[in-house]
C-alpha cells in the first residue's frame, strides 16, 4: 500500500501541515472511519482497532479542549464588562465625592478645591499662594 494506492489517497494525508486545530478534529474522524472500514487491508501495515480507539479518544480531547478554550474566551469578555461597569461605578462615587469636596473649599481656599478637580485646573497655583492659603486655613 503506497502513496499511490486508492487506500492512502482515501486518508488525504497531504493536507494534514496546513490544517487548522478545527479541520484536524474532522480530518481525525475522517481518518477513525476511513481506516475502520479498511482494517482488514491495514493490519499488515500494524494499524489496529486499539491505534484507531487511541486517535478517537485524542481527537476527542482536543475537540473538548477547543471547546473548553472558547468557553473561557467568553468569560474573559464576559469579566471585562463586568470590570468596566464596576470602574464605571467607582468612578461615579469618586466624582460624587469631589463635587462635595469642591462645594467644601469653593471660594475658601483654590488649592484645596482644586484637590477635587477630577480632570485638572487650566491656571497653576503657585506654590507661595497654597502656602499662604493652607496657613489662612489654620488660623
Amino acid at each position: 500500500m503506497g502513496e499511490q494506492s486508492v487506500e492512502y489517497r482515501a486518508l488525504r494525508f497531504g493536507e494534514i501541515q496546513t490544517m487548522k486545530e478545527q479541520d484536524l478534529i474532522i480530518f481525525a474522524n475522517h481518518v477513525s472511519t476511513t481506516c475502520r472500514q479498511m482494517l482488514n487491508k491495514l493490519a499488515r501495515p500494524n494499524i489496529t482497532e486499539d491505534m484507531l480507539n487511541t486517535l478517537d479518544t485524542t481527537t476527542q480531547q482536543l475537540d473538548d479542549a477547543i471547546d473548553e478554550q472558547k468557553k473561557m474566551i467568553s468569560t474573559r469578555e464576559a469579566k471585562t464588562f463586568e470590570r468596566e461597569e464596576k470602574a464605571n461605578a467607582i468612578y461615579v462615587q469618586i466624582a460624587e465625592i469631589c463635587e462635595v469636596g469642591k462645594k467644601i473649599w469653593e471660594e475658601k481656599n483654590e488649592a484645596y478645591y482644586n484637590d477635587y478637580v477630577i480632570y485638572g485646573s487650566k491656571e497653576a497655583i503657585e506654590e507661595d499662594e497654597e502656602m499662604e492659603a493652607e496657613k489662612s486655613i489654620q488660623q
